[in-house]
Formats: C-alpha cells, structure tokens, sequence
C-alpha cells in the first residue's frame, strides 16, 4: 500500500538555524551548593538525529513514495531516538542519585548541629 498522502518537504533554513541553547544564570540548589546552568542542552544523540533529518530522503514511486523505504527510515528514526531515551534516562538518574546524596548530607549536617546545640 503506498503512502501517497505524505508529502515530504525540506526546509532548506532548517539546516542553517543555530542549535538550540541557554543563557539561563547561575541557580542555588536550595542545598546551598551553587550550580550552573549548561550553555547546550542539545545531547549528542539529539545532533545525530537532527543530522539524519536533514539528510532524510524517500524513495519516490509514481504514486507517491516507497512504503518499504519509508518503513526501513522510520526503524532507522526510531532506534535513534531510543538511543537518546536511554542516554535521557541514565543523565536523570546520575542527577537524582547527585541531588539525594547532597540533601542527605546536608540533612546529616543539620543534625550534627542540632545534636551539638542540646542540653
């Protein structure tokens, strides 16, 4: 069955368009520990996947496109995209693990000195 419904259609200033960034200043923790905010927030497997965006082209058929060829792109789309799932997922929970061992010692500490104040 072909896919003559989808039109496929590139922006050539897409190509041209800067990479997404930040210029968000520093911010408290709430821990006390000061931290910064990146300069880019775009992942290495995210450039991989704009990049194989623009280079994306179908097949073209007299009826529209390549189901086939457009199948084997979307397989291709999505094993780059579960890439960058799991490279999400291991950079979220490095931080999580990050955050709770700071709050804990600073729990630890306000207990050392709470414990220190008592009669």
């Amino acid at each position: 069955m072909a896919m003559n419904w989808m039109k496929v259609s590139h922006d050539p200033k897409a190509a041209k368009r800067p990479a997404p960034t930040t210029s968000e200043p520093a911010r408290k923790s709430g821990i006390g520990k000061e931290k910064s905010a990146p300069v880019n927030r775009v992942s290495a497997e995210r450039r991989d996947i704009n990049a194989y965006l623009q280079k994306l082209k179908f097949k073209k058929c007299f009826y529209g496109v390549d189901e086939q060829d457009l199948w084997k792109k979307l397989t291709e789309l999505n094993k780059l995209y579960e890439a960058e799932l799991r490279a999400e997922r291991i950079r979220y929970d490095t931080l999580l693990a990050e955050t709770q061992r700071e709050a804990e010692t600073a729990l630890n500490g306000i207990v050392a000195a709470d414990g220190e104040n008592l009669p």
